[in-house]
């Protein structure tokens, strides 16, 4: 690969100043796949405070071209559009299933402790990570590639995260999350309100159901679990969700999946158990060969005393 190669991959995650970043799932699957090169390091969130940044309209055309062209393949599922009944079912069910997830016992002073698998191209990786329950202190990842090691592997610090509005939602604290309302339509409409969803819709052209589904899929791998019920049942009121029934998630748990299509990245969806129905993880895939370009999986979610305590299993 030469330099010139770099810079123009570059450009593209960093299209301008005022645009955000390309999410670093994409950038890495597409530098590790077209160059054949060792894949940079990942900074997309670890399921506590980093969100995906959003792709720049101009480069979007760019990333669904790369992406269809060396998307990976993987379990892709078996059906293709189903009604939006089913969606609302398995939705429902979702929600159901959260309620009767036993609630984290957590001082302020207290940290989360996150497992997620996530696989970027053909690479596997396990992340985990902590968050003081209150925000107050820095985080911490620690990221491992499954078999050889990789550029992915390292530590990251997280930062304060915030404790109520008018941050982003995907930017506070776990307690602060705990506060949010149990009201469903509520919570829709105050996703759609969230500053990233705006930020979406303006800079990239998104549409609010893109948008909204966005942070629905942000929100799912760091929200309590009493909030996931009320965020499973919002995300009902969400259009153009389809059901792919049949699909593996990132740590090998069958499920189906719900995704909505965005131009940009490709069909964007959360997993769900076939056994409980509860939320597992979620995906990228390409639109047109539906291999499976980016996953994750939640694989343990746990309260502990102190930053680095990894929970008895």
């Amino acid at each position: 690969m030469t330099n010139h190669d770099t810079d123009i991959l570059a450009t593209l995650k960093h299209f301008r100043d005022d645009v955000p970043d390309m999410p670093m799932s994409s950038y890495a699957a597409i530098h590790g796949q077209v160059f054949g090169a060792s894949t940079p390091r990942a900074t997309r969130r670890s399921g506590t405070v980093f969100t995906r940044g959003r792709v720049a309209v101009a480069a979007a055309a760019v990333v669904v071209a790369a992406a269809g062209a060396f998307g990976v393949t993987g379990l892709l599922g078996s059906s293709t559009t189903t009604p939006t009944a089913d969606a609302a079912t398995i939705l429902q069910r979702a929600g159901s299933s959260a309620q009767k997830l036993p609630p984290l016992q957590v001082a302020p002073t207290g940290w989360i402790y996150r497992e997620v698998v996530r696989q970027n191209g053909l690479t596997v990786l396990t992340e985990r990570s902590w968050q003081r329950a209150d925000g107050s202190q820095p985080g911490r990842v620690v990221t491992t590639t499954t078999g050889a090691p990789s550029a992915f592997d390292g530590t990251r610090t997280l930062p304060v995260t915030a404790a109520t509005s008018p941050v982003a939602l995907t930017d506070r604290s776990y307690l602060a999350l705990q506060g949010l309302t149990d009201d469903p339509q509520t919570l829709i409409t105050d996703i759609r309100n969230d500053p990233r969803t705006r930020a979406d819709i303006s800079k990239n052209g998104t549409t609010s159901d893109v948008a909204a589904w966005e942070q629905v899929r942000e929100l799912a791998e760091i929200l309590p679990a009493d909030k996931q019920d009320t965020l499973f049942t919002a995300a009902k009121e969400i259009s153009g969700l389809t059901v792919v029934r049949g699909v593996t998630d990132a740590a090998g748990r069958p499920g189906t999946a719900l995704q909505i299509s965005d131009p940009r990245l490709g069909s964007i969806g959360l997993i769900f158990s076939d056994t409980d129905g509860r939320f597992l993880g979620e995906r990228i895939t390409n639109p047109g060969s539906g291999s499976v370009m980016f996953s994750s999986s939640v694989v343990r979610v746990a309260a502990v005393a102190a930053i680095g305590v990894v929970p008895v299993r």
